[in-house]
């Protein structure tokens, strides 16, 4: 039986008010207290305590899915947390959408998540996914993987709520290695590229000439990276770009 457990996390959680975040204060929740605390307040339409840590995010929309990026671009961390809400492929079915208009989140395994040690109460699940960018798209600075939380089907009760989930969204990159290209790339005025047409769907398809050599393709990668590319298109001039290949200057910041 879950109705004991269920009102002692009503009590226990449930009239929290918003943290006054310190400057040295990191979040480091356990998978428990992101399930049973944050996700289950939010489930349930109840007041979520650290909202300046736990960042609202469509994650899987259709527009803007690029967007979580920006929010690692001025900070230290390298994990972040957001809100964000299930999509289902179609009405009637099961599937969940994770493709979105730049890449898609391959799930990889999942992990149920018990508040007792003796795991008899299950509270919820952790889902592993890995970022794969769509061809084109694909940098070889960096790497993102999310850890996907979701609150067990016998705890929900509010339909408005049902589909939030909590993702934990890491950056597997070498953050040194990347400022250290994105400074070099900004100094070098030159520097210039071969793009080709735009793939049918709409969606700006870059392929780099094989006489680039190595060090030239990292630079641009890590610059691209910088400047939000793929969320941000208005930061190149498209409209100077034909349907034949044309070399065109790296814009300045």
């Amino acid at each position: 039986m879950m109705v004991g457990y269920e009102s002692n996390m009503m009590e226990d959680y449930g009239n929290e008010d918003d943290d006054d975040l310190l400057p040295w204060f990191r979040f480091r929740p356990t998978d428990v207290e992101i399930v049973e605390h944050y996700l289950y307040n939010k489930a349930h339409g109840l007041p979520v305590s650290s909202n300046d840590v736990l960042i609202e995010c469509d994650l899987y929309g259709e527009k803007d899915s690029w967007s979580w990026r920006k929010y690692f671009k001025d900070s230290d961390e390298t994990s972040l947390y957001f809100f964000t809400k299930l999509k289902k492929v179609s009405s009637n079915g099961s599937r969940i959408q994770r493709s979105t208009p730049y890449g898609t989140w391959k799930p990889n395994n999942d992990k149920p998540i018990y508040r007792d040690k003796a795991k008899k109460n299950q509270i919820g699940s952790m889902r592993s996914l890995t970022y794969m960018p769509h061809r084109g798209l694909k940098s070889t600075i960096g790497r993102w993987v999310m850890h996907e939380f979701r609150l067990a089907g016998s705890l929900l009760r509010n339909k408005q709520y049902e589909d939030y989930v909590i993702c934990r969204i890491e950056s597997q990159r070498d953050k040194e290695k990347e400022d250290r290209l994105i400074s070099e790339v900004i100094q070098n005025e030159e520097l210039s590229v071969e793009i080709f047409e735009q793939q049918k769907d709409g969606m700006t398809n870059t392929k780099f000439a094989d006489d680039i050599d190595d060090i030239k393709l990292e630079l641009l990668e890590a610059y691209v990276s910088s400047l939000e590319f793929a969320s941000c298109p208005s930061k190149w001039d498209w409209a100077a770009i034909n349907t034949t290949p044309s070399t065109f200057m790296l814009p300045m910041p």
